[in-house]
């Protein structure tokens, strides 16, 4: 009852409840230090600043100053869990004044590469997000079998890109205080871009039928949770990991109860085991994007629709 109340919110009461958070949030006064360290960069230098993931770049880039350049450092296409950093990237990260990183085991390999190259400055963009969990015990609704631990995938909810990039607002105002108020200005022309997708998104599931989902990779609980959808089975729990038959025998259960025709795959991981799977079972794949930075996906908010728009065409 109430994820239909939520879904039936006006556009004006939606993008109301979406600044509501970013203006009590400037009333708390934050006082963050997202950076590690007390230096100011000095205006002339070197303002570089980097990004481990294309949905962080691109809020970052969004909000910088013209004078700050932005580095992207896991190239589009990429997945984050088999990182690895090539001698241009590493002179890119041996430069920047800061690496804004999503964290919770993402891009934690971003850590050693940054000390070894003497970046001091890492940012984790998760202040007040109220993180997920993945199942924890059993057989629960999502297939986990034990996997537990924190759901690091975050980015992928219309609010949550909301606090994230005031999170790097405030950090880029911290550290470049000279650019402060082209930082603020743009934040909020952004923060207004971040409402507008989200209202959009929300109208475009007003009238899904069919809200369950199985998906490859579990990356989409916080996408799930705030456009009313609901992910019953998982692939692979483990990026790179192939499941074990008894995981297997459980995905196809909970298809077949749910009389699911799509499992949804993502470009960044190998399928073939499940297309071996499920070809002769009249179950097709649908591509879902988690990370973008291509063609047809060049922004976070190209991404975040394109998502949507993958699951509306599939679940009619």
């Amino acid at each position: 009852m109430m994820m239909k109340r939520i879904m039936k919110l006006n556009n004006t009461k939606i993008v109301g409840m979406m600044f509501g958070i970013s203006g009590m949030l400037v009333v708390l006064g934050w006082g963050i230090r997202l950076v590690l360290g007390e230096n100011v960069a000095v205006e002339g230098e070197n303002m570089t600043v980097a990004a481990t993931i294309f949905p962080v770049y691109d809020m970052t880039r969004k909000i910088a100053a013209e004078g700050i350049e932005v580095e992207l450092l896991l190239q589009p296409g990429s997945s984050p869990h088999t990182f690895d950093l090539d001698p241009g990237m590493a002179k890119k990260l041996a430069r920047t004044d800061v690496v804004y990183m999503i964290g919770h085991g993402v891009d934690d390999w971003i850590r050693d590469e940054a000390a070894n190259l003497g970046v001091k400055r890492l940012a984790v963009v998760d202040r007040e997000i109220k993180l997920m969990e993945y199942g924890v015990s059993g057989e629960d609704e999502t297939g986990g079998h034990g996997r537990g631990g924190v759901d690091p995938h975050y980015w992928l909810s219309g609010a949550n890109a909301l606090l994230m990039s005031r999170n790097i607002k405030e950090s880029l105002k911290i550290l470049y205080p000279m650019y402060a108020e082209e930082i603020e200005d743009r934040y909020q022309e952004y923060a207004k871009e971040l409402a507008k997708m989200d209202v959009e998104m929300r109208n475009m599931f007003l009238g899904l039928g069919n809200r369950k989902m199985a998906v490859f990779h579990p990356a989409w609980g916080y996408f799930a949770r705030d456009y009313g959808l609901e992910v019953v089975a998982i692939f692979e729990e483990n990026a790179g990991v192939n499941p074990d038959p008894k995981h297997v025998a459980f995905f196809i259960d909970k298809i077949r109860e749910n009389q699911l025709a799509v499992v949804y795959t993502e470009p960044q991981f190998s399928d073939d085991q499940l297309l071996g799977l499920i070809k002769d079972a009249g179950i097709v794949t649908a591509e879902l994007d988690p990370l973008g930075g291509v063609w047809g996906r060049e922004s976070y908010v190209e991404l975040m629709k394109y998502n949507a728009s993958r699951i509306v065409n599939a679940q009619k």
